[in-house]
């Protein structure tokens, strides 16, 4: 039985995440918002979004910085390679998130869908830690999904 298919054990472990975490699918050329969880919008310190607005929608839609910040095509690599990729100290701003760093790690769960999490460095987050989990999460997701 897939991961996905149990909504129960997948919502509780997605939304114990201590960071944000989006799910994204590669749609015709976009990359469309499936899943977030409750951290996502405090983490990412959205200004007038809440996950509602943010879910079924394209990423960059929502967040329009992400294609001039060269996310975009992190996305599409990771999903080409299926290998995840950890982006370190991220600076980004748009319109709806204010000037953050981030560290941010991007990891395939499917063939057509990425996992990104983030942790607001400045929150004074212990972001390795919560990488390490991160890291065990996509790893259990992948096992779930057979690659």
């Amino acid at each position: 039985m897939m991961f996905w298919s149990r909504p129960d054990t997948y919502r509780e472990v997605f939304n114990s995440l201590p960071i944000g975490a989006i799910i994204v699918e590669k749609k015709d050329n976009s990359f469309i918002v499936v899943d977030a969880n409750r951290q996502a919008s405090s983490q990412g310190g959205w200004k007038n979004l809440r996950l509602q607005d943010v879910i079924g929608k394209d990423i960059c839609l929502s967040f329009p910085g992400i294609e001039d910040s060269g996310l975009l095509l992190i996305y599409q690599e990771v999903l080409q390679t299926q290998q995840p990729a950890y982006l370190g100290r991220f600076p980004y701003e748009d319109v709806n998130v204010p000037d953050t760093t981030f560290e941010v790690w991007v990891s395939p769960i499917s063939p057509i869908s990425i996992l990104i999490t983030y942790t607001r460095l400045d929150d004074q987050h212990d972001a390795s830690a919560s990488l390490n989990r991160i890291e065990e999460i996509a790893r259990l997701l992948q096992e779930e999904e057979g690659l």
